[in-house]
């Protein structure tokens, strides 16, 4: 899972702090697509909820990775929206780091 700012994850920003202190999160912050591969991460699966989320994040580090996939990654499957009565799932990606 990738690290993201407290501030952008649902729920007050304290309980996200220490929440994530257990997590086993990816800070990318700085070159995250080295930092996955230096880590053995090969693999990572987006989905579309969380890429709208990124790219009108203010933070920076957020935007440029999910704006970077599509060169640094290469699409592997593609799943569709899954719609139901209550509400609609989002698209759903897995790459391959190059």
């Amino acid at each position: 899972r990738i690290l993201r700012p407290p501030e952008e994850v649902s729920g007050t920003v304290e309980l996200v702090k220490e929440a994530q202190k257990v997590q086993d999160l990816v800070d990318i912050s700085n070159d995250g697509f080295s930092i996955l591969k230096n880590k053995g991460i090969d693999y990572i699966i987006l989905n579309s909820k969380d890429r709208e989320s990124a790219l009108n994040s203010k933070y920076e580090f957020l935007k440029n990775f999910y704006k970077l996939v599509p060169e640094k990654c290469k699409l592997i499957k593609k799943f569709p929206e899954e719609k139901t009565k209550i509400q609609k799932g989002p698209e759903i990606f897995i790459y391959k780091i190059l």
